[in-house]
């Protein structure tokens, strides 16, 4: 039946097509996702010149296009908006007329020229008149919903005259004025970064410009997600909570992190770090509250690693006497951002990993899968390439003791493994490795958990934060009190059955509700299955050790009393 719809539709007039699109994903189909489909809104609309997480509708966080040459003015089908690079910074939308500043520090000062008609028209008169100590500078033909650094001296009084409606951004300070000790605290994240990977291929075959990066530094061998997929699990490493905690899980719910709490990059932009966002994973999108913080946010729909890693350099460039905190999201290894993989892997892909039939399963639902197994591998490898770039410049631009550098992951690949449980650890042992001063250069097999990376990060930037509001902890061998008995990562998804998973260095302890995930997010604990499983032997020791049993139930019902039906 459907092949025969599809021939059908395939026979009608291209005009009829376009209509039918038109009005179809006009009136018809209007569930967007916030954090899937940025930069269109929940109810149809483009975040263009609308400010995120504003109070008054004048300030907030803005979207504008970057690095795009051409931008098509209407687009027939609002998924079309997914293909184009944004930059979203803080700032003011102004109506047009003069605005009048004093300058306190040399800066750039933002400046985005909204053209509501056209996304780019060349003409003479879409202009910006600058008044800097009376003397006058014309800025003529300047592209619109872009922005433009304009760079200004400490001391001078401006007055800038645009005609049209704008965008003034935050200024942005060009020195340094808080000296750190860490000039550059890097985040590389890696989504769906297995740490079983590595016991298939070594990691130093697999990913060898990393591997001799970071052997420099710690490698945490245990270290666990506290959930399995992007949405609920990013959020760990920016509050140091547990979903239970920080309460961003649903993706229809259009819900946003650091609502009641600082998140991290807060921490740093308010001890004078230069803050920036790079990214192309859905699942950590804009309108998540993923500007908060941030000086200045890159995003864009399945952002390419390329993209990422050449951005992320000429930032560094244009903030050249700034100190850094930025934060890298690489999606290559989630799955394929293109409709085949780059030419680069597809000449050492076999001739059988050139198959793509879709089993129709996502993440967190995959299953053991050969196939992708070995294209999962060769990006990875494409990946470690481009990382390459970041590695030497960090080395040949800095010392050993001007920076931290992080490698973490949200979740692991349940596709290279025939454990097909949602909790399993090809799901949710990711690697984590840190390498900057002070740090030890050893392989560490201590349990550590992702809001584990929240107090590290911080601790050795020397930057406060109250360590009662957070799950996380500073690992024993980084400085902390004590070593975590054992690690906690859970399941939180809306209609399906909530999971938990205890592991410890001899046993797994899985739960399982009867009752799937209410639409009210409430779980319901009357009826439930778990299990005791032994490491080594792979046992089932749940009548044999009923004290760790009891206790590790109890460990569950207490994370999850608040959700409770």
């Amino acid at each position: 039946m459907n092949q025969i719809l599809l021939k059908f539709y395939r026979s009608l007039p291209t005009i009829i097509i376009i209509i039918g699109k038109y009005f179809y994903f006009k009136y018809v189909k209007k569930n967007y996702q916030c954090c899937k489909h940025f930069p269109i809104t929940p109810n149809g609309k483009l975040y263009f010149g609308r400010p995120l997480f504003s109070s008054d509708g004048k300030r907030g966080y803005f979207t504008q296009y970057y690095n795009e040459i051409w931008v098509p003015s209407k687009a027939i089908v609002l998924y079309e908006y997914l293909k184009y690079k944004t930059e979203i910074l803080y700032g003011e939308k102004v109506p047009p007329g003069i605005s009048n500043l004093y300058i306190a520090k040399d800066c750039v000062l933002p400046l985005s020229i909204i053209n509501n008609n056209a996304n780019n028209e060349s003409q003479n008169n879409i202009k910006a008149e600058i008044s800097i100590n009376k003397e006058k500078y014309t800025l003529s033909n300047l592209a619109q919903n872009r922005y433009h650094y304009l760079p200004f001296k400490k001391g001078s009084q401006i007055s800038v005259k645009v005609n049209h409606e704008h965008i003034l951004g935050k200024t942005i300070p060009l020195f340094q004025e808080k000296k750190h000790s860490k000039r550059l605290v890097l985040v590389l994240f890696v989504d769906s970064l297995a740490t079983e990977a590595f016991k298939l291929v070594p990691f130093s075959e697999l990913m060898p410009f990393t591997h001799n990066f970071f052997k420099k530094g710690i490698v945490f061998n245990n270290c666990y997600a506290n959930e399995n997929w992007t949405l609920p699990s990013v959020p760990s490493f920016f509050s140091g909570k547990y979903t239970t905690n920080h309460k961003l899980y649903a993706r229809n719910a259009n819900q946003q992190i650091g609502e009641n709490y600082s998140i991290l990059s807060e921490f740093f932009q308010d001890d004078d770090y230069q803050t920036s966002f790079l990214s192309g994973v859905t699942g950590c999108s804009p309108c998540c509250g993923y500007v908060k913080g941030f000086d200045r946010v890159l995003y864009k729909y399945n952002l390419d690693c390329k993209e990422i890693v050449s951005s992320f350099l000429e930032h560094l460039r244009a903030f050249q006497n700034r100190d850094h905190f930025c934060w890298l999201s690489f999606l290559e290894a989630n799955h394929s951002l293109y409709d085949i993989p780059d030419i680069s892997c597809q000449t050492i892909n076999s001739l059988e990993a050139h198959d793509y039939y879709d089993i129709g399963a996502k993440s967190p639902f995959e299953k053991y899968d050969k196939i992708e197994t070995e294209r999962y591998f060769t990006e990875l490898k494409r990946l470690d390439f481009y990382l390459k770039l970041v590695y030497d410049y960090i080395d040949g631009n800095y010392q050993n003791d001007e920076f931290l550098i992080m490698l973490c992951s949200d979740h692991g690949s349940q596709f290279i493994s025939k454990n097909n449980h949602s909790l399993s650890d090809s799901r949710v042992k990711v690697p984590l490795m840190v390498r900057g001063e002070n740090i030890p250069n050893i392989s560490s097999d201590e349990i550590i958990e992702n809001v584990d990376a929240f107090p590290i990060l911080l601790k050795y930037c020397n930057i406060n934060f109250d360590d009662k509001q957070i799950d996380g902890r500073l690992p024993k061998c980084l400085g902390g009190k004590e070593e975590r008995k054992y690690a906690y990562s859970e399941d939180i998804f809306i209609g399906q059955t909530y999971k938990a998973v205890i592991s410890d260095n001899s046993h797994r302890f899985e739960f399982e509700t009867k009752y799937k995930v209410s639409k009210g997010s409430k779980i319901n604990t009357k009826g439930y299955n778990l299990s005791l499983i032994n490491k080594k032997s792979n046992e089932d020791e749940t009548r044999k050790n009923t004290i760790k049993v009891n206790e590790y139930l109890q460990i569950v019902f207490k994370h999850i009393e608040t959700f409770k039906a």
